[in-house]
C-alpha cells in the first residue's frame, strides 16, 4: 500500500514530502505552506496554515474592556488650583476684612454700626483687634476711647480682661474711663462668662 498526500492524494515516496507539525498527516511538497521536513520546527500543510490565519484574524473579544487612565487637561488643573487658592484666600482674608470694617465702625460708625461691630468682634476676636483697640485708647480722644474700651470688653479670651484690669488699677487712667472699664468687664462676662 502506497502512502498518499492527505490533500491531493498524490503518491509519496520517502523524499517527496513529510508530516505536518499540526495535524501530523503526510503531505507532498506542493501542498506544504511553510517549512520543510528537514527544518527543526517541521512543515505546515496548506489546510493547517489557512486555519491558523483565520484564528489570527479573529481574535477573541475580552469580556472586560480595557480602561486607560488619561491625564487631566491643563485647563482642569488650572481650574482646581484657582479654586484652592481662592478658597484659602477667602478663609485668610475675610476675617481680616471683617475685623478691619468692625474697627472702622467702632471709630467712625453710628450706634447701630457700633453694636454690630461688637457682635463681630465677640465672635472673632484676635490679637489684631486687641492691639488696634489699644491704639485707639492711647491715641484718640473721647468718645472713641470709651467706645474702644467697651469693644475690648466684647473680645473673647483672657487677654482683654487682663488688659482692662491693668488699666483699671493704673494711676494714669482718668476716673471717667474707670467707669467705662467696669462696663467693659461686665460686657465681657455677659458675652463670654466668668
Amino acid at each position: 500500500m502506497a502512502l498518499a498526500c492527505k490533500i491531493c492524494d498524490k503518491e509519496l515516496d520517502a523524499f517527496s514530502g513529510g508530516r505536518c507539525r499540526k495535524c501530523r498527516q503526510l503531505v507532498c511538497s506542493s501542498c506544504t505552506a511553510q517549512g520543510s521536513a528537514t527544518e527543526a520546527d517541521g512543515l505546515l500543510c496548506k489546510e493547517c496554515a489557512a486555519d491558523e490565519q483565520k484564528h489570527e484574524k479573529i481574535q477573541p473579544v475580552d469580556s472586560q474592556p480595557d480602561f486607560e487612565v488619561k491625564k487631566a487637561p491643563l485647563w482642569l488643573w488650572i481650574l482646581v488650583l484657582a479654586i484652592i487658592v481662592g478658597g484659602l484666600a477667602y478663609v485668610i482674608i475675610t476675617p481680616y476684612i471683617e475685623t478691619r470694617e468692625a474697627m472702622n465702625a467702632i471709630r467712625n460708625g453710628n450706634e447701630e454700626e457700633y453694636f454690630k461691630a461688637l457682635d463681630i468682634l465677640a465672635n472673632m476676636g484676635g490679637s489684631y483687634a486687641l492691639n488696634t483697640l489699644r491704639e485707639y485708647i492711647d491715641q484718640d480722644d473721647e468718645p472713641i476711647r470709651s467706645r474702644a474700651l467697651r469693644a475690648i470688653g466684647a473680645l473673647p479670651g483672657n487677654d482683654p480682661v487682663i488688659y482692662l484690669k491693668k488699666l483699671q488699677t493704673s494711676k494714669n487712667t482718668p476716673n471717667y474711663l474707670k467707669s467705662v472699664i467696669i462696663e467693659a468687664l461686665l460686657e465681657h462676662e455677659r458675652r463670654h462668662g466668668p
